[in-house]
Protein backbone atom coordinates (compact mmCIF):
# COMPACT_ATOMS: atom_id res chain seq x y z
CA UNK A 1 0.00 0.00 0.00
CA UNK A 2 2.78 2.37 0.93
CA UNK A 3 4.58 1.53 -2.30
CA UNK A 4 1.44 2.25 -4.35
CA UNK A 5 0.98 5.59 -2.59
CA UNK A 6 4.65 6.46 -3.17
CA UNK A 7 4.33 5.74 -6.90
CA UNK A 8 1.13 7.83 -7.06
CA UNK A 9 2.82 10.70 -5.23
CA UNK A 10 5.82 10.52 -7.58
CA UNK A 11 3.55 10.64 -10.66
CA UNK A 12 1.65 13.59 -9.21
CA UNK A 13 4.92 15.39 -8.50
CA UNK A 14 6.10 14.84 -12.08
CA UNK A 15 2.77 16.08 -13.42
CA UNK A 16 2.83 19.21 -11.26
CA UNK A 17 6.47 19.72 -12.18
CA UNK A 18 5.51 19.72 -15.85
CA UNK A 19 2.88 22.36 -15.27
CA UNK A 20 5.29 24.49 -13.24
CA UNK A 21 7.95 24.06 -15.93
CA UNK A 22 5.50 25.17 -18.61
CA UNK A 23 4.46 28.21 -16.60
CA UNK A 24 8.07 29.09 -15.82
CA UNK A 25 9.11 28.66 -19.45
CA UNK A 26 6.31 30.98 -20.42
CA UNK A 27 7.37 33.71 -18.02
CA UNK A 28 10.64 33.51 -16.13
CA UNK A 29 9.83 36.95 -14.70
CA UNK A 30 6.08 36.58 -14.63
CA UNK A 31 5.69 39.29 -11.96
CA UNK A 32 7.51 41.81 -14.15
CA UNK A 33 5.42 42.39 -17.24
CA UNK A 34 7.09 45.06 -19.36
CA UNK A 35 4.94 47.91 -20.71
CA UNK A 36 6.31 50.00 -23.57
CA UNK A 37 4.88 53.45 -24.35
CA UNK A 38 4.96 54.83 -27.88
CA UNK A 39 4.41 58.56 -28.26
CA UNK A 40 2.18 59.31 -31.24
CA UNK A 41 1.62 63.01 -30.58
CA UNK A 42 2.22 65.62 -27.88
CA UNK A 43 4.06 65.37 -24.56
CA UNK A 44 4.00 62.11 -22.53
CA UNK A 45 4.25 64.20 -19.35
CA UNK A 46 0.57 65.01 -19.78
CA UNK A 47 -0.24 61.40 -18.78
CA UNK A 48 1.49 61.71 -15.41
CA UNK A 49 -0.89 60.77 -12.61
CA UNK A 50 -3.18 58.61 -14.75
CA UNK A 51 -3.22 54.85 -14.14
CA UNK A 52 -4.85 52.05 -16.13
CA UNK A 53 -5.79 48.62 -14.79
CA UNK A 54 -6.26 45.41 -16.75
CA UNK A 55 -6.78 41.78 -15.79
CA UNK A 56 -5.40 39.24 -18.26
CA UNK A 57 -5.46 35.46 -18.22
CA UNK A 58 -3.94 32.80 -20.42
CA UNK A 59 -4.72 29.14 -20.79
CA UNK A 60 -7.54 29.37 -18.25
CA UNK A 61 -5.17 29.30 -15.25
CA UNK A 62 -2.51 32.03 -15.50
CA UNK A 63 -3.72 35.40 -14.23
CA UNK A 64 -2.05 38.82 -14.33
CA UNK A 65 -3.43 41.99 -12.76
CA UNK A 66 -1.69 44.95 -14.40
CA UNK A 67 -1.56 48.42 -12.87
CA UNK A 68 -0.04 50.55 -15.61
CA UNK A 69 1.42 53.94 -14.68
CA UNK A 70 0.60 55.82 -17.89
CA UNK A 71 3.05 58.61 -17.09
CA UNK A 72 5.86 56.20 -16.15
CA UNK A 73 5.27 52.74 -17.72
CA UNK A 74 8.47 51.42 -16.11
CA UNK A 75 6.66 51.74 -12.76
CA UNK A 76 3.96 49.26 -13.85
CA UNK A 77 2.97 46.84 -11.08
CA UNK A 78 2.03 43.23 -11.80
CA UNK A 79 0.32 40.68 -9.59
CA UNK A 80 0.59 37.13 -10.93
CA UNK A 81 -1.32 34.04 -9.83
CA UNK A 82 -1.78 30.46 -10.94
CA UNK A 83 -5.49 29.72 -10.50
CA UNK A 84 -6.33 26.06 -9.98
CA UNK A 85 -9.93 26.38 -11.16
CA UNK A 86 -10.24 26.94 -14.92
CA UNK A 87 -11.16 30.58 -15.54
CA UNK A 88 -12.72 29.69 -18.89
CA UNK A 89 -12.98 31.97 -21.90
CA UNK A 90 -14.53 35.39 -21.29
CA UNK A 91 -17.74 36.15 -23.16
CA UNK A 92 -16.96 38.50 -26.07
CA UNK A 93 -18.13 42.05 -25.50
CA UNK A 94 -21.44 42.57 -27.28
CA UNK A 95 -21.27 46.31 -26.81
CA UNK A 96 -24.95 46.25 -25.80
CA UNK A 97 -26.96 44.55 -23.06
CA UNK A 98 -29.44 43.01 -25.49
CA UNK A 99 -29.31 41.91 -29.12
CA UNK A 100 -32.48 41.55 -31.20
CA UNK A 101 -32.35 40.10 -34.71
CA UNK A 102 -34.75 39.13 -37.46
CA UNK A 103 -34.34 35.78 -39.25
CA UNK A 104 -33.23 37.59 -42.40
CA UNK A 105 -29.85 38.14 -40.77
CA UNK A 106 -28.28 34.68 -41.26
CA UNK A 107 -28.61 31.24 -39.75
CA UNK A 108 -27.49 27.68 -40.35
CA UNK A 109 -28.32 24.34 -38.74
CA UNK A 110 -27.18 20.78 -39.34
CA UNK A 111 -30.65 19.18 -39.48
CA UNK A 112 -34.34 20.00 -39.25
CA UNK A 113 -34.59 18.90 -35.61
CA UNK A 114 -32.38 21.84 -34.60
CA UNK A 115 -34.41 24.48 -36.42
CA UNK A 116 -36.04 27.33 -34.51
CA UNK A 117 -39.80 26.75 -34.54
CA UNK A 118 -40.55 29.68 -36.86
CA UNK A 119 -38.35 28.15 -39.62
CA UNK A 120 -39.79 24.67 -39.51
CA UNK A 121 -42.75 24.94 -41.89
CA UNK A 122 -40.87 26.69 -44.71
CA UNK A 123 -37.83 24.43 -44.35
CA UNK A 124 -39.88 21.24 -44.52
CA UNK A 125 -41.70 22.56 -47.59
CA UNK A 126 -38.38 23.21 -49.35
CA UNK A 127 -37.12 19.75 -48.43
CA UNK A 128 -40.33 18.21 -49.77
CA UNK A 129 -39.86 20.04 -53.09
CA UNK A 130 -36.18 19.00 -53.38
CA UNK A 131 -35.37 15.67 -55.12
CA UNK A 132 -33.79 13.24 -52.69
CA UNK A 133 -29.99 13.38 -52.68
CA UNK A 134 -29.76 16.68 -54.59
CA UNK A 135 -28.38 20.02 -53.45
CA UNK A 136 -30.79 22.83 -54.16
CA UNK A 137 -31.42 26.48 -53.24
CA UNK A 138 -34.92 27.96 -53.18
CA UNK A 139 -36.05 31.54 -52.62
CA UNK A 140 -39.01 31.68 -50.21
CA UNK A 141 -41.42 34.59 -49.90
CA UNK A 142 -41.70 35.42 -46.19
CA UNK A 143 -45.30 36.60 -46.43
CA UNK A 144 -46.29 33.03 -47.43
CA UNK A 145 -45.39 31.89 -43.92
CA UNK A 146 -45.38 34.87 -41.54
CA UNK A 147 -47.41 38.03 -41.05
CA UNK A 148 -44.72 39.58 -38.86
CA UNK A 149 -40.97 39.05 -38.45
CA UNK A 150 -39.94 36.39 -35.91
CA UNK A 151 -37.39 37.90 -33.53
CA UNK A 152 -34.38 36.27 -31.89
CA UNK A 153 -33.35 37.85 -28.59
CA UNK A 154 -30.02 37.50 -26.78
CA UNK A 155 -29.02 39.03 -23.44
CA UNK A 156 -25.37 39.68 -22.65
CA UNK A 157 -25.83 37.41 -19.61
CA UNK A 158 -27.17 34.46 -21.64
CA UNK A 159 -25.47 31.07 -21.87
CA UNK A 160 -24.59 29.84 -25.35
CA UNK A 161 -27.01 26.89 -25.31
CA UNK A 162 -30.47 27.47 -26.80
CA UNK A 163 -33.17 26.56 -24.27
CA UNK A 164 -36.96 26.34 -24.27
CA UNK A 165 -36.98 29.54 -22.19
CA UNK A 166 -35.00 31.29 -24.94
CA UNK A 167 -37.53 30.23 -27.58
CA UNK A 168 -40.40 31.36 -25.34
CA UNK A 169 -38.68 34.72 -24.97
CA UNK A 170 -38.31 35.00 -28.75
CA UNK A 171 -42.01 34.26 -29.19
CA UNK A 172 -42.96 36.82 -26.54
CA UNK A 173 -40.88 39.58 -28.11
CA UNK A 174 -42.27 38.71 -31.55
CA UNK A 175 -45.82 38.94 -30.23
CA UNK A 176 -45.14 42.30 -28.53
CA UNK A 177 -43.41 44.09 -31.41
CA UNK A 178 -45.19 42.49 -34.38
CA UNK A 179 -43.11 44.13 -37.12
CA UNK A 180 -45.10 43.51 -40.34
CA UNK A 181 -43.41 41.64 -43.18
CA UNK A 182 -42.31 44.01 -45.92
CA UNK A 183 -43.77 43.23 -49.37
CA UNK A 184 -41.44 41.07 -51.45
CA UNK A 185 -39.08 40.19 -48.59
CA UNK A 186 -37.49 36.76 -49.12
CA UNK A 187 -35.10 34.18 -47.71
CA UNK A 188 -32.85 31.76 -49.55
CA UNK A 189 -32.91 28.21 -48.17
CA UNK A 190 -30.18 25.82 -49.29
CA UNK A 191 -30.59 22.05 -48.92
CA UNK A 192 -27.28 20.19 -49.09
CA UNK A 193 -27.35 16.40 -48.53
CA UNK A 194 -23.55 15.99 -48.46
CA UNK A 195 -21.93 14.77 -45.21
CA UNK A 196 -21.47 17.42 -42.50
CA UNK A 197 -23.41 19.96 -44.60
CA UNK A 198 -25.43 22.73 -42.99
CA UNK A 199 -28.86 24.01 -43.84
CA UNK A 200 -28.38 27.61 -44.87
CA UNK A 201 -30.80 30.52 -44.40
CA UNK A 202 -29.54 33.74 -45.93
CA UNK A 203 -30.95 37.08 -47.00
CA UNK A 204 -31.83 37.35 -50.67
CA UNK A 205 -29.47 40.07 -52.07
CA UNK A 206 -32.24 42.05 -53.79
CA UNK A 207 -34.75 41.59 -50.97
CA UNK A 208 -36.29 44.75 -49.59
CA UNK A 209 -35.39 43.58 -46.10
CA UNK A 210 -35.41 45.66 -42.94
CA UNK A 211 -32.74 46.46 -40.37
CA UNK A 212 -32.12 48.21 -37.09
CA UNK A 213 -29.59 48.59 -34.29
CA UNK A 214 -30.53 48.07 -30.64
CA UNK A 215 -28.97 50.57 -28.19
CA UNK A 216 -29.39 49.28 -24.63
CA UNK A 217 -28.30 49.48 -21.00
CA UNK A 218 -28.80 47.08 -18.09
CA UNK A 219 -29.28 47.49 -14.34
CA UNK A 220 -29.62 44.62 -11.85
CA UNK A 221 -33.40 44.84 -12.21
CA UNK A 222 -34.03 45.72 -15.85
CA UNK A 223 -32.83 46.10 -19.41
CA UNK A 224 -33.62 49.37 -21.21
CA UNK A 225 -33.48 49.35 -25.00
CA UNK A 226 -34.80 50.85 -28.21
CA UNK A 227 -34.38 50.58 -31.98
CA UNK A 228 -32.24 52.78 -34.25
CA UNK A 229 -32.69 52.84 -38.05
CA UNK A 230 -30.12 50.80 -39.97
CA UNK A 231 -29.13 50.57 -43.62
CA UNK A 232 -32.44 49.05 -44.77
CA UNK A 233 -36.07 50.09 -44.16
CA UNK A 234 -37.02 50.67 -40.52
CA UNK A 235 -39.90 48.55 -39.15
CA UNK A 236 -43.35 49.97 -38.50
CA UNK A 237 -44.30 50.41 -34.81
CA UNK A 238 -48.00 50.94 -35.41
CA UNK A 239 -48.87 47.56 -33.83
CA UNK A 240 -46.50 47.93 -30.87
CA UNK A 241 -48.16 48.70 -27.49
CA UNK A 242 -47.18 52.27 -26.64
CA UNK A 243 -45.67 52.87 -30.08
CA UNK A 244 -42.01 53.76 -30.61
CA UNK A 245 -39.78 54.87 -27.75
CA UNK A 246 -37.74 53.52 -24.87
CA UNK A 247 -38.62 49.98 -23.76
CA UNK A 248 -38.06 48.10 -20.53
CA UNK A 249 -37.92 44.38 -19.76
CA UNK A 250 -36.75 42.74 -16.55
CA UNK A 251 -33.12 41.61 -16.34
CA UNK A 252 -34.13 38.02 -17.17
CA UNK A 253 -35.72 39.13 -20.44
CA UNK A 254 -39.20 37.90 -19.45
CA UNK A 255 -41.46 39.10 -22.30
CA UNK A 256 -44.39 39.41 -19.87
CA UNK A 257 -42.56 42.42 -18.37
CA UNK A 258 -42.12 44.23 -21.72
CA UNK A 259 -43.46 47.78 -21.93
CA UNK A 260 -42.83 51.10 -23.66
CA UNK A 261 -41.83 53.31 -20.74
CA UNK A 262 -40.94 56.52 -22.59
CA UNK A 263 -42.77 57.10 -25.90
CA UNK A 264 -41.06 59.39 -28.41
CA UNK A 265 -42.55 61.59 -31.13
CA UNK A 266 -42.52 60.39 -34.72
CA UNK A 267 -39.18 61.05 -36.41
CA UNK A 268 -37.17 60.98 -33.16
CA UNK A 269 -34.92 57.94 -32.65
CA UNK A 270 -32.90 56.59 -29.72
CA UNK A 271 -29.23 56.43 -30.68
CA UNK A 272 -27.49 55.60 -27.41
CA UNK A 273 -28.26 54.57 -23.83
CA UNK A 274 -25.78 54.72 -20.97
CA UNK A 275 -25.98 54.29 -17.19
CA UNK A 276 -23.84 55.80 -14.47
CA UNK A 277 -21.79 53.14 -12.62
CA UNK A 278 -24.23 53.27 -9.68
CA UNK A 279 -27.24 53.04 -12.06
CA UNK A 280 -28.60 56.28 -10.58
CA UNK A 281 -29.02 57.98 -13.98
CA UNK A 282 -29.88 56.72 -17.45
CA UNK A 283 -28.68 59.03 -20.24
CA UNK A 284 -30.64 58.64 -23.49
CA UNK A 285 -29.31 60.29 -26.66
CA UNK A 286 -31.84 60.85 -29.44
CA UNK A 287 -31.63 62.18 -32.98
CA UNK A 288 -34.15 63.74 -35.38
CA UNK A 289 -34.15 65.99 -38.44
CA UNK A 290 -33.79 68.96 -36.06
CA UNK A 291 -30.64 67.69 -34.32
CA UNK A 292 -29.46 65.71 -31.29
CA UNK A 293 -30.74 65.75 -27.70
CA UNK A 294 -29.85 64.06 -24.42
CA UNK A 295 -32.47 63.19 -21.81
CA UNK A 296 -31.38 62.20 -18.30
CA UNK A 297 -33.83 59.75 -16.70
CA UNK A 298 -34.30 58.20 -13.27
CA UNK A 299 -34.14 54.43 -14.07
CA UNK A 300 -36.65 53.59 -11.34
CA UNK A 301 -39.33 56.24 -11.91
CA UNK A 302 -38.47 57.04 -15.55
CA UNK A 303 -38.83 60.72 -14.63
CA UNK A 304 -36.92 63.07 -16.94
CA UNK A 305 -34.36 64.85 -14.74
CA UNK A 306 -32.83 66.99 -17.51
CA UNK A 307 -32.96 67.53 -21.26
CA UNK A 308 -30.25 69.35 -23.21
CA UNK A 309 -29.23 69.71 -26.88
CA UNK A 310 -25.92 68.42 -28.29
CA UNK A 311 -24.08 71.05 -30.40
CA UNK A 312 -23.86 68.95 -33.57
CA UNK A 313 -25.16 69.50 -37.07
CA UNK A 314 -28.47 67.67 -37.71
CA UNK A 315 -28.22 64.28 -39.43
CA UNK A 316 -28.39 64.08 -43.21
CA UNK A 317 -31.64 62.39 -44.29
CA UNK A 318 -31.86 61.05 -47.83
CA UNK A 319 -34.37 58.96 -49.76
CA UNK A 320 -33.13 55.49 -50.74
CA UNK A 321 -34.77 53.05 -53.14
CA UNK A 322 -34.82 49.28 -53.32
CA UNK A 323 -36.26 46.69 -55.72
CA UNK A 324 -37.96 43.42 -54.90
CA UNK A 325 -37.80 40.22 -56.99
CA UNK A 326 -40.61 41.41 -59.26
CA UNK A 327 -38.87 44.70 -59.95
CA UNK A 328 -41.20 46.79 -57.79
CA UNK A 329 -39.48 49.86 -56.42
CA UNK A 330 -40.03 51.14 -52.90
CA UNK A 331 -38.45 54.06 -51.07
CA UNK A 332 -37.51 54.70 -47.46
CA UNK A 333 -35.60 57.42 -45.56
CA UNK A 334 -31.95 56.82 -44.70
CA UNK A 335 -30.58 58.62 -41.62
CA UNK A 336 -26.85 59.39 -41.51
CA UNK A 337 -26.61 59.69 -37.72
CA UNK A 338 -23.29 60.94 -36.32
CA UNK A 339 -23.62 59.58 -32.75
CA UNK A 340 -21.61 56.41 -32.07
CA UNK A 341 -21.95 56.01 -28.30
CA UNK A 342 -21.06 57.52 -24.95
CA UNK A 343 -19.04 56.91 -21.80
CA UNK A 344 -20.74 57.80 -18.52
CA UNK A 345 -18.99 58.03 -15.15
CA UNK A 346 -20.22 59.31 -11.78
CA UNK A 347 -19.42 62.92 -12.67
CA UNK A 348 -19.00 63.03 -16.47
CA UNK A 349 -20.85 62.26 -19.67
CA UNK A 350 -18.71 61.90 -22.81
CA UNK A 351 -20.58 61.64 -26.10
CA UNK A 352 -18.67 60.03 -28.96
CA UNK A 353 -19.55 61.37 -32.39
CA UNK A 354 -18.30 60.53 -35.86
CA UNK A 355 -16.00 63.55 -36.08
CA UNK A 356 -16.14 65.08 -32.60
CA UNK A 357 -16.62 64.45 -28.90
CA UNK A 358 -18.62 66.39 -26.29
CA UNK A 359 -17.81 66.45 -22.57
CA UNK A 360 -20.39 67.30 -19.90
CA UNK A 361 -19.71 67.54 -16.15
CA UNK A 362 -22.30 66.67 -13.50
CA UNK A 363 -22.67 69.72 -11.25
CA UNK A 364 -25.46 70.59 -8.80
CA UNK A 365 -27.78 67.91 -10.14
CA UNK A 366 -27.38 68.65 -13.87
CA UNK A 367 -24.94 68.15 -16.74
CA UNK A 368 -22.97 71.25 -17.74
CA UNK A 369 -21.16 71.50 -21.09
CA UNK A 370 -17.36 71.58 -20.69
CA UNK A 371 -16.14 71.38 -24.29
CA UNK A 372 -16.67 70.00 -27.78
CA UNK A 373 -13.62 68.90 -29.76
CA UNK A 374 -12.96 67.63 -33.27
CA UNK A 375 -11.32 64.20 -33.32
CA UNK A 376 -9.98 64.49 -36.86
CA UNK A 377 -6.58 65.85 -35.84
CA UNK A 378 -5.82 63.22 -33.19
CA UNK A 379 -7.28 60.09 -34.85
CA UNK A 380 -9.83 59.06 -32.24
CA UNK A 381 -12.02 56.33 -33.76
CA UNK A 382 -15.08 56.77 -31.59
CA UNK A 383 -16.88 53.44 -31.97
CA UNK A 384 -17.79 51.47 -28.86
CA UNK A 385 -17.11 49.17 -27.05
CA UNK A 386 -13.70 49.46 -25.41
CA UNK A 387 -13.58 53.14 -24.33
CA UNK A 388 -13.06 54.52 -20.84
CA UNK A 389 -12.63 58.14 -19.78
CA UNK A 390 -11.60 60.06 -16.65
CA UNK A 391 -11.75 63.77 -15.82
CA UNK A 392 -9.34 64.95 -13.12
CA UNK A 393 -10.65 68.51 -12.90
CA UNK A 394 -8.20 69.89 -15.43
CA UNK A 395 -7.61 67.18 -18.04
CA UNK A 396 -9.60 64.43 -19.73
CA UNK A 397 -8.02 61.02 -20.31
CA UNK A 398 -9.62 58.76 -22.90
CA UNK A 399 -8.40 55.17 -23.15
CA UNK A 400 -9.30 52.55 -25.72
CA UNK A 401 -8.75 48.81 -25.66
CA UNK A 402 -9.38 46.54 -28.64
CA UNK A 403 -9.70 43.30 -26.64
CA UNK A 404 -5.98 42.56 -26.21
CA UNK A 405 -3.57 43.65 -23.45
CA UNK A 406 -2.40 47.25 -23.69
CA UNK A 407 -4.27 50.36 -24.75
CA UNK A 408 -4.24 53.64 -26.64
CA UNK A 409 -4.48 56.89 -24.66
CA UNK A 410 -5.52 60.46 -25.42
CA UNK A 411 -5.12 63.31 -22.91
CA UNK A 412 -7.00 66.58 -23.57
CA UNK A 413 -6.91 69.87 -21.71
CA UNK A 414 -9.97 71.66 -20.29
CA UNK A 415 -10.74 73.23 -23.68
CA UNK A 416 -10.52 69.94 -25.59
CA UNK A 417 -7.07 70.46 -27.13
CA UNK A 418 -4.85 67.40 -27.49
CA UNK A 419 -1.96 67.26 -25.02
CA UNK A 420 -0.80 63.71 -25.66
CA UNK A 421 -1.59 60.60 -27.63
CA UNK A 422 0.26 57.34 -27.04
CA UNK A 423 -0.04 53.58 -27.33
CA UNK A 424 1.00 51.11 -24.63
CA UNK A 425 2.16 47.58 -25.50
CA UNK A 426 2.71 44.82 -22.95
CA UNK A 427 5.21 41.97 -23.05
CA UNK A 428 2.24 39.60 -22.58
CA UNK A 429 0.88 40.54 -25.98
CA UNK A 430 4.33 40.48 -27.59
CA UNK A 431 4.94 36.95 -26.27
CA UNK A 432 2.09 35.61 -28.38
CA UNK A 433 3.98 36.56 -31.51
CA UNK A 434 7.17 34.80 -30.42
CA UNK A 435 7.86 31.16 -31.32
CA UNK A 436 6.99 28.91 -28.41
CA UNK A 437 8.04 25.35 -27.49
CA UNK A 438 5.43 22.78 -28.46
CA UNK A 439 4.71 21.89 -24.84
CA UNK A 440 3.54 25.42 -24.02
CA UNK A 441 1.93 26.27 -27.35
CA UNK A 442 -1.53 26.08 -25.75
CA UNK A 443 -0.61 28.69 -23.17
CA UNK A 444 0.89 31.00 -25.75
CA UNK A 445 -2.19 31.01 -27.96
CA UNK A 446 -4.81 31.55 -25.24
CA UNK A 447 -4.54 35.16 -24.07
CA UNK A 448 -7.70 36.94 -22.91
CA UNK A 449 -8.77 40.02 -21.03
CA UNK A 450 -10.95 39.16 -18.06
CA UNK A 451 -14.64 39.71 -18.72
CA UNK A 452 -15.92 42.96 -17.20
CA UNK A 453 -12.41 44.21 -16.44
CA UNK A 454 -11.12 45.07 -19.90
CA UNK A 455 -9.91 48.52 -18.84
CA UNK A 456 -10.32 51.04 -16.01
CA UNK A 457 -8.72 54.40 -15.28
CA UNK A 458 -7.77 56.10 -12.02
CA UNK A 459 -6.08 59.39 -11.13
CA UNK A 460 -3.50 60.11 -8.43
CA UNK A 461 -2.18 63.64 -8.04
CA UNK A 462 1.57 63.50 -8.78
Amino acid sequence: MKKTFAIFALCLLVLLGGVILAVTALHNDRDDVVVTANTLAGDPAAAKGFTARQSVHRGGHLLWDLTIDLGDPDATRTEFAYVKEDLGIPTPRMGEAILIQTPTSWASVSDLDHLPAHFEAMARDVVWRTPQGEARTETVLLSDYWDCYPLSVYLSTDDTDLTEEDQARDAGFTDFFRFPILPGDTLEITVDPSPNAMWQFTTQPDSTGMSFYVPSAMTQEAVFFSFQPGAWPFPSFENVPGGYGLYRVDSQGDPDTLSCVYPLPEGTFVLDLALTPDSARLVMTTGSAEGYTCTVLDPETLEALQTFPIPMDPPVITTTYTLDKEGNRSSYPYYAFQVFGSVVNEDTFLLLGHDDIHLYLWKDGAYVHQFSASTEDFHLQTIRPGYESLWNGEKLAIAHNDGTPGLELWVLDAQGSLLYRGSYDTSLELDVEDPAPAEIEFWQNSLYLMEGEELSLTWTSP
